[in-house]
């Protein structure tokens, strides 16, 4: 029941059912379900925007899987803890965190765990990419994209050319960076992944902002918008208003440029996030 509620998106009715079924397992005293369903549970907090209560859960499925001695497991919700920290700007913490959960996808050594291996990497890369260390973020989205192509991971792929593309930009190699992201568009277009959508045509109207198309920046920016915005996404609604005042402050039109970094000013206060901390990224 509460797969069947997520995937129509119902949360509420999600959780509770999640809920309901955690509390049996509890009764069981069966701790590699309530490892799983606590897991589930944390992803259903995260993707609705409930970080801390996400956070919250997930180190409690980590301590069930500690207990049972599940070492994938143990992996593969300390990849779920780091995420969480990223979205925070944690980034020591997450990189400290991604780092422990590789290092166990390795010593496990199994052909399943080189998928979690590649996904450790990715995340590596991304936060590196948004702590600022480049030349790190590079190195290690390298590393995985080469795995997920090994495990034919097509998504995967798309999520490593997406954020190589923004690591590319960063280093000002515009021709790369636009050649990743029409990769990652691609999948994620035929897929309608909406959030892989927003996050690479991001990536494509900084391009069109670095070239001074400030025209076409402004457009793709409010389309950005315009998607974060039906598919519930604040950090990517936030991201562009920012560079949609931005824009506005290369076309001189200060009132503008204000009202829209006073927009996204709202939204950052409600997920907890100072705009000098988005500034950074």
């Amino acid at each position: 029941m509460g797969f069947c509620y997520s995937r129509k998106d119902n949360f509420k009715e999600a959780l509770n059912a999640y809920k309901s079924a955690l509390t049996i397992f509890r009764s069981l005293n069966n701790k590699k379900a309530q490892a799983e369903c606590l897991g589930i549970i944390g992803g259903l907090y995260f993707r609705n925007n409930y970080i801390k209560e996400a956070l919250t859960t997930y180190e409690m499925a980590l301590y069930f899987a500690k207990q049972i001695k599940n070492r994938e497991m143990e992996a593969d919700i300390l990849g779920d803890i780091g995420s969480v920290l990223d979205y925070l700007d944690r980034f020591n913490d997450a990189i400290d965190v991604f780092t422990r959960s590789l290092k166990i996808y390795r010593k496990i050594g199994r052909q399943k765990s080189t998928r979690g291996e590649a996904r450790a990497l990715y995340d590596l890369g991304m936060v590196y990419y948004h702590a600022k260390r480049l030349g790190e973020a590079r190195a290690h989205l390298d590393k995985a994209l080469r795995l997920m192509k090994k495990n034919n991971d097509r998504k995967g792929e798309a999520n490593c050319y997406a954020t190589l593309g923004d690591v590319h930009l960063e280093l000002g190699e515009i021709d790369i960076a636009e050649k990743n992201y029409g990769r990652a568009l691609k999948f994620f277009t035929t897929h309608n992944s909406l959030f892989g959508i927003i996050n690479t045509k991001i990536g494509l109207a900084k391009i069109a902002l670095q070239k001074n198309d400030l025209t076409s920046a402004r457009k793709k920016f409010e389309e950005t918008f315009t998607l974060a915005s039906k598919g519930q996404y604040p950090k990517l609604m936030a991201s562009s208003l920012l560079y949609l005042s931005k824009v506005y402050e290369e076309l001189g039109d200060q009132k503008e440029a204000k009202n829209y970094k006073t927009k996204a000013q709202k939204i950052l206060k409600e997920l907890g996030i100072k705009i000098e901390e988005m500034n950074q990224k």
